[in-house]
């Protein structure tokens, strides 16, 4: 696991608190853009979905390795929570009414997330390969992911 220097999990920095970080003036800015017209406001970012453990979010829990993979779609799926909550917010707020933020999962997209370079077992090995194969057989590409939001 890795903390950076102000003690945030790396995951939990990158897919929570700076996003969070970049929507929150955001929903200002659009508020006062969009109100003159008929047109309802929106902003979409891209979620995931998983078993929130809200209690592991920053790495409290101490797990690493694939346990600590899921911090990513754990993150996601807490942003996708503080959507909501924004979205619930701006209807409470007769200004910002017009605005709606939603959160979408884009599906299974091939966006080469597979293609780490690591060195471990070979049953891990093997499952990044699976992964891979199926991401490559079945997923959409970065393209197609983004049509989806």
């Amino acid at each position: 696991m890795f903390k950076t220097e102000d003690g945030f999990e790396i995951t939990h920095q990158v897919n929570f608190l700076a996003h969070v970080l970049s929507h929150s003036p955001s929903l200002a800015f659009v508020g006062k853009s969009a109100r003159a017209s008929a047109w309802s406001a929106r902003r979409v970012a891209s979620t995931s979905w998983a078993r929130l453990i809200l209690a592991n979010c920053n790495g409290e829990l101490g797990k690493t390795g694939g346990k600590g993979a899921r911090f990513y779609p754990n993150n996601k799926l807490w942003f996708q929570v503080w959507l909501a909550g924004c979205n619930v917010a701006c209807y409470n707020i007769t200004k910002y009414k017009h605005i709606t933020v939603n959160g979408v999962h884009p599906g299974y997209v091939n966006s080469g997330i597979w293609n780490l370079n690591f060195k471990a077992g070979w049953l891990t090995q093997v499952r990044s390969s699976v992964a891979k194969l199926m991401a490559y057989c079945l997923g959409i590409d970065e393209q197609q992911g983004s049509w989806q939001s």
